[in-house]
């Protein structure tokens, strides 16, 4: 039995979008509505950034392989924004 690894299993749930929609748009939206509540502007960048570091924070305290596919998976739609905010690959 072939093994899937962390990254093309994050790959996979990140490019389907598991019914949530399109990444990018998803977290323009939560980057609207935190800065909404904050009353400060939050990138869709900023968002992303905070929950690679909850992942982080939650992986040093307690290995979970969830950990690790989140982080992989929000590092990939960080790829994604910046491309599509930015307009090439930094």
């Amino acid at each position: 039995m072939k093994v899937k690894s962390i990254l093309a299993e994050a790959d996979e749930i990140v490019s389907d979008g598991r019914g949530y929609g399109d990444p990018v748009e998803t977290f323009e939206h939560i980057a609207e509505i935190v800065s909404a509540i904050k009353k400060k502007e939050f990138t869709p960048d900023d968002c992303c950034l905070v929950l690679m570091v909850m992942k982080l924070v939650r992986e040093e305290q307690f290995h979970k392989k969830d950990n690790l596919l989140d982080l992989a998976g929000y590092t990939r739609i960080m790829y994604y924004i910046r491309k599509k905010h930015n307009g090439a690959q930094k």
